[in-house]
């Protein structure tokens, strides 16, 4: 071997070496973490979730049912990795335990794969396969028609932000209900008369349904009621969004079908 087969040796093996190091580097960084193979999340830490709570105590109309759709389509497009999503639903119990049709973290998309030793299209699969379409599965029996005699939405929205896998220690937290948001039971309901926030504030039943939303990030996603809409006016909307200002929420959204702009809405309630 001459001295500039020498010198390229030394060059492809100095270049190898590098390569190695980085990949070494890289994979030590982004090492798969350890995960439960159920819920698809970090056996360490879950840092944020989303639970999703649906109204399941009215039927959807042709508007209600395509945005709750692109409710659903929303929110799986924006989820992090490892983010926790949970949906769960309103009906006539309004128990303690509310029912969860699904909970599962995001697993990688494939879009941060690394280039060296991940291959993406496999990621990508995985992630449609144990999430993606799992999910879509529930959105389609959401849709489905269902009705039910009382409508505990306070109840239910106070036993999910409850749950342990909703506290305080998980530090980005985001709830979203998909409702007409025509509380219903026997001791207190919107459907006897429109709510008034300054007499409900001032209940003793206001007092049993009291929910801490410290920091939590609330969309109401208002579903329009094919039966009740006369019941849903701006001062329906405005009521809620005052319990939810003053039960502590660190940011407040208010969806609906038609667009239109909730700024002046959101002045007036919560300023």
């Amino acid at each position: 071997m001459n001295r500039y087969d020498a010198i390229g040796a030394a060059l492809i093996a100095a270049l190898l070496g590098f390569v190695a190091l980085m990949a070494g580097v890289a994979y030590s960084v982004t090492r798969p973490k350890l995960v439960d193979h159920k819920t698809l999340c970090p056996t360490d830490r879950i840092v944020s979730h989303t639970v999703l709570l649906v109204d399941r105590t009215d039927p959807l109309g042709k508007e209600g049912d395509h945005l709750l759709q692109s409710t659903f389509e929303r929110i799986v497009a924006s989820l992090a990795r490892d983010e926790r999503f949970s949906i769960f639903i309103i009906d006539s119990n309004g128990s303690k335990d509310p029912p969860v049709l699904f909970s599962r973290c995001a697993p990688s998309d494939g879009d941060d794969a690394h280039w060296l030793y991940e291959n993406r299209r496999l990621i990508n699969r995985h992630w449609k396969r144990a999430f993606v379409e799992p999910v879509g599965i529930v959105a389609l029996r959401l849709r489905e028609p269902a009705q039910a005699s009382l409508s505990p939405i306070m109840e239910t929205i106070q036993a999910v932000t409850r749950l342990p896998t909703f506290s305080p220690s998980i530090g980005d937290r985001t709830l979203v209900i998909a409702s007409d948001f025509l509380q219903n039971v026997p001791a207190y309901s919107h459907y006897r008369s429109l709510p008034d926030y300054e007499s409900f504030r001032k209940s003793l039943y206001a007092a049993t349904v009291e929910t801490d939303l410290t920091d939590v990030k609330v969309e109401l996603v208002y579903l329009p009621n094919p039966k009740a809409g006369s019941r849903q006016t701006d001062e329906h909307r405005h009521f809620w969004l005052r319990y939810v200002s003053e039960s502590g929420a660190g940011q407040m959204r208010l969806t609906e079908y038609e667009l239109r702009s909730h700024d002046e809405l959101l002045e007036q309630c919560c300023g």
